[in-house]
């Protein structure tokens, strides 16, 4: 997915992807699966709380006959015991603040 640090490159076995955003309002650009792509609109919106861990969802990119669909899912328990194990160090320092992302193609 390319987005507002460049491209967010994620395979079927990750999780999640942490990254350091400034606090505000973002937005997805475009989804590519090789060789497909689809540009996304600017209903693609999630924000970044200002000094919090900020959680925006579970996205899901299904692809089936060239064709993609998104969809973002609330699982913030199973967010927390992943953050919890991987970085304490942050879980410890931050709050974690629920912004799920809208996402429509």
């Amino acid at each position: 997915m390319l987005g507002p640090k460049g491209f967010v490159f994620a395979t079927p076995e990750e999780r999640y992807v942490v990254i350091a955003f400034d606090a505000g309002e973002y937005m997805w650009s475009k989804i590519e699966v090789y060789p497909m792509f689809a540009w996304l609109h600017a209903s693609n919106k999630f924000k970044v709380a200002p000094n919090a861990i900020t959680y925006i969802g579970d996205i899901r990119v299904n692809v089936l006959d060239r064709r993609f669909s998104l969809k973002v899912s609330d699982r913030e328990h199973a967010m927390r015991e992943y953050l919890a194990s991987t970085y304490p160090e942050y879980v410890k320092s931050m709050p974690i603040v629920k912004m799920l992302a809208e996402l429509r193609l």
